[in-house]
């Protein structure tokens, strides 16, 4: 009996340490993929930070603690903007003086991996120059979708991608006729965007000056 016992006691053993390993490999793969989204949840946050103390404040120092120094922008805002976070942090002061009361609204935001991917609602009232054009006056409202690659170690962006309705601005601005533009404005005719638009002007007078657009 003291036999059978031990030997018991030793397939017991045995088995326990065979089972370790596999126990180990799955806490560390569970444990793992709770890092990888921690990270995403990070860098999604961090995108919509930047669009409150960015283009919504106008806050440029604050955008040192989100983005890289050397962040290379993809972004073409047009000439005598650099692909870097100078550039960057330069058409944010030319649309803040444009349009003082710029707003920004992440409709949605998806992160996979380093990599984040946002739609955002911008809105406000060109009651500034932008880009030697007098002011119109008028309120508007377009969609921009981003996507930003985002360091892991530091948290910080170091890539951008960026396409804004162009179009639709210049039309709400009224360099282009209305009919030049679909119909289709979401940043005007969602209610949660209202509050911060108002009334919006219409587009039949056009401006005699011809603007430099901006990618």
């Amino acid at each position: 009996m003291v036999a059978v016992a031990a030997s018991l006691s030793l397939v017991a053993c045995d088995k326990a340490a065979a089972n370790k390993p596999a126990d180990a490999a799955t806490g560390n793969a569970t444990s793992g993929a709770a890092a990888d989204r921690a990270i995403v949840e990070r860098n999604k946050a961090s995108f919509v930070r930047f669009t409150q103390v960015g283009p919504s404040s106008g806050d440029l120092a604050a955008l040192s603690t989100l983005f890289d120094a050397h962040i290379v922008d993809h972004q073409s805002y047009g000439p005598g903007f650099p692909s870097s976070f100078e550039g960057l942090k330069a058409m944010i002061s030319v649309l803040r003086t444009a349009f003082p009361d710029l707003h920004t609204t992440v409709g949605e935001v998806v992160g996979v991996g380093d990599y984040t991917w946002a739609r955002v609602f911008t809105t406000g009232t060109n009651t500034g120059s932008y880009l030697g054009i007098p002011p119109t006056g008028r309120k508007v409202g377009t969609d921009v979708f981003d996507e930003v690659k985002w360091d892991r170690a530091t948290g910080k962006a170091v890539e951008h991608w960026g396409v804004s309705d162009n179009l639709t601005l210049l039309a709400e601005l009224g360099f282009l006729p209305p009919n030049a533009v679909p119909a289709y404005r979401p940043a005007l005719t969602d209610p949660k965007f209202q509050p911060y638009l108002g009334p919006v002007a219409g587009t039949s007078a056009a401006p005699s000056a011809t603007p430099t657009t901006t990618g």
